[in-house]
Formats: C-alpha cells, sequence, structure tokens
C-alpha cells in the first residue's frame, strides 16, 4: 500500500511536469522553434530526453510487478537522467553563446531532470 501511494504521488509530480514540457513546447513563441541550426538542435536533444523518460516511465508496469526490485528500473532512470543531463548541458552551452534565446529548451531539461527524479 505505500508503494502504491509513493507511486501516486510520483504520478502527480509527473503530471506536472509533462504539463510545463507541453506549454513550453507548444508556445510559438519560444526558442524551441526557432528556425536556426542551434534551435534545431536543442529540438534534437528534447526529444531524445522525452523519449528517454517515456521509456523510464513505461518502467512502472516492471515496478509495480516486482516491487522488492527497484533496481528493475534502474537502468532506464540512468538513461534518462543521463539524457537529460545531455539536454542541460547543450542548452547551457546555447545560451553562453547567444544569451537567454535557448532558455526554453533550458526550461525543459530542469522541468525533465524534476520528473526524473520524482520516479527515481
Amino acid at each position: 500500500m505505500d508503494r502504491r501511494e509513493d507511486q501516486a504521488r510520483a504520478l502527480h509530480r509527473l503530471t506536472g511536469c509533462v504539463d510545463e514540457v507541453i506549454a513550453l513546447v507548444g508556445d510559438v513563441r519560444t526558442s524551441v522553434h526557432a528556425d536556426d541550426e542551434v534551435a534545431a538542435h536543442l529540438r534534437g536533444r528534447s526529444a531524445e530526453a522525452l523519449r528517454a523518460v517515456a521509456t523510464m516511465l513505461r518502467t512502472v508496469e516492471v515496478g509495480m510487478d516486482h516491487p522488492d526490485e527497484p533496481e528493475a528500473r534502474l537502468p532506464e532512470s540512468v538513461r534518462a537522467a543521463q539524457a537529460v543531463m545531455q539536454l542541460g548541458e547543450d542548452a547551457s552551452d546555447a545560451a553562453a553563446r547567444a544569451g537567454q534565446r535557448y532558455l526554453a529548451a533550458a526550461s525543459i531539461a530542469v522541468t525533465l531532470h524534476q520528473a526524473v527524479e520524482a520516479w527515481s
């Protein structure tokens, strides 16, 4: 029962993270939609991070089937954390070179980092 309550709290936090990412990606005014090479690279990194987080979240079934084996989710959590970290580093580098222009990608990275933490 405690494990299910923990998962419910994590899913609630994840819902907020998903809402924030949707708002950032959906807002055409953000740098995510810019038509330049850096923005295209950051879109690719964002997609990679989103896929990694989605794969991590799909491991919920593994965790529910084997509640005494949290390490069953560990590899996907690590992969997601690495993908999110790479997005954050690339967004930080882009922002350092171009001012605050690419802050939307950094915001996506922070939000996905929170999602990984909530689930791990």
